[in-house]
Order: structure tokens, then sequence, then C-alpha cells
């Protein structure tokens, strides 16, 4: 009897923390962005540039089911005061 308890609960502690996304119930993803590329020009003709981003990315998904996620990036424009905000949300 023993034995089948203790089976049944590495078998369930398996399935919820398994080191392998295919047999997870259940995973988490997040993360911070290394780089952000924008490209365009101004009305003057003079290039768009950044200085860099900040940001972040959370991802939450089942096997079976599609996942959802958010990013959240905060890009600032060179030689400029202006701060462009970017909001995406993902199906995968």
């Amino acid at each position: 009897m023993k034995r089948k308890i203790i089976l049944t609960a590495f078998a369930a502690s398996s399935l919820l923390f398994y080191s392998t996304q295919a047999f997870a119930l259940l995973s988490f993803s997040a993360g911070v962005p290394f780089s952000h590329t924008i490209t365009g020009k101004y009305s003057d003709g003079t290039e768009v540039k950044t200085d860099g981003v900040s940001g972040m990315f959370i991802q939450v998904g089942v096997p079976i089911f599609p996942g959802v996620g958010m990013d959240s990036y905060k890009t600032k424009l060179k030689d400029t005061t202006i701060e462009l905000a970017t909001m995406i949300y993902n199906l995968y």
C-alpha cells in the first residue's frame, strides 16, 4: 500500500515539476530584452537611432492548448527626450 502511494506521489509531482516542457502541466517563461532595433527617418531625413531598451516579457502555457504572453518595452531615442512604449500580447 505504501509503495502505491509513493509511486502515485512521484508520478504526480513529475507531471507538475518535470524539467521537459513536453511533460509539464504548466510552463512559465520570463526575461528581459538584450537589444531592440528601430528603423526609419525623421521628417528632415535624419536616421532614427536608439539609446537603449528596457522591459520584460512573460509567457504561460500548457502542452495541449496555445500559450499566452505579454511583452512590454520602453525604447529611448538618441538625442531626444522621446521614449517609445510598446506593449505586445502573444498567442503561441
